[in-house]
């Protein structure tokens, strides 16, 4: 079910150069970079962009995609990728995706409640960890969950920040479509 994605020396260069973007406009909202702190939601706030981007970067890679590269001064809204799922949907629906990454090795799909704002999530992780320099590196991509899927589970109250999430275990993820049931919306 899992799917590897080596990600090129030129795409993780590119993934540093977002997450240093991300992050300076980050640092431009006082209040959001106050609230997450440098260490804030579990990781240094630079090595928690350079994660997401890797992610977005082996989603991008996978589906034949282009990456989001727009920067915000807090959040991009809870997608990053707008597309059609061919096997999902026989309309022409278009589909909010967020990818999320995780350097654990066995992550649950977290989402906070207040921002269940996708149609479908997906779940990375770097099974070696973020490179520390420009190298290859593998993303693998365990899985997808519905919005509903998120919907219908009991939140948990992060006990670090105090706010409440939902959680999907990687053993209940769905499979995630084969690369030519994802179009792009152009």
């Amino acid at each position: 079910m899992p799917v590897s994605v080596e990600v090129t020396p030129r795409y993780v260069r590119r993934a540093r150069q977002i997450s240093q973007e991300r992050m300076g406009s980050f640092e431009d909202n006082d209040e959001w970079y106050s609230d997450a702190g440098e260490q804030g939601w579990g990781h240094e706030a630079h090595k928690r962009h350079f994660i997401g981007a890797l992610g977005e970067m082996a989603f991008a890679i996978y589906y034949d995609l282009q990456v989001d590269t727009e920067t915000f001064s807090r959040t991009d809204g809870g997608s990053d990728f707008r597309v059609r799922f061919a096997e999902r949907d026989a309309s022409d629906e278009t589909v909010e995706v967020d990818v999320k990454c995780s350097p654990a090795e066995n992550p649950d799909l977290i989402v906070e409640t207040d921002s269940v704002d996708a149609d479908y999530y997906v779940q990375c992780r770097l099974p070696h960890g973020p490179p520390e320099n420009d190298e290859r590196t593998t993303v693998e991509m365990l899985g997808g969950a519905t919005k509903e899927m998120l919907l219908n589970r009991e939140p948990r109250r992060s006990l670090k920040y105090g706010h409440y999430n939902y959680h999907v275990g990687p053993e209940y993820l769905l499979e995630l479509p084969p690369p030519g049931a994802v179009q792009p919306i152009e």
